[in-house]
């Protein structure tokens, strides 16, 4: 990809729909690589993007460690607070 391009945004439907069918398939294979692959393949995307969203729902739905979406936004928001309260503190001992 060049620098210049955007990565494709997908749709939260075609994301979905991807966990989904993954989920279905996931039984016919020995191991989560070849599963993987093979819905990347059927779904025209890269293995590694299926995986991504799969991961994700894994935590979004409490099977893998990590933080689910609305605590995910507020962790950021709270990092941004952070660094903003910081920003200013720096500038009130500094001036």
């Amino acid at each position: 990809m060049d620098k210049h391009e955007k990565a494709k945004q997908y749709s939260l439907e075609i994301k979905v729909r991807t966990v989904r069918i993954f989920l279905q398939c996931r039984p016919d294979h020995p191991t989560l690589c070849p599963a993987v692959a093979s819905i990347g393949q059927k779904r025209s995307r890269m293995p590694q993007t299926v995986l991504k969203r799969v991961r994700k729902h894994g935590v979004n739905a409490g099977l893998r460690v990590g933080a689910r979406n609305p605590e995910r936004e507020r962790i950021n928001s709270l990092e941004h607070e952070v660094q903003a309260l910081r920003s200013k503190a720096y500038l009130f001992y500094h001036l």
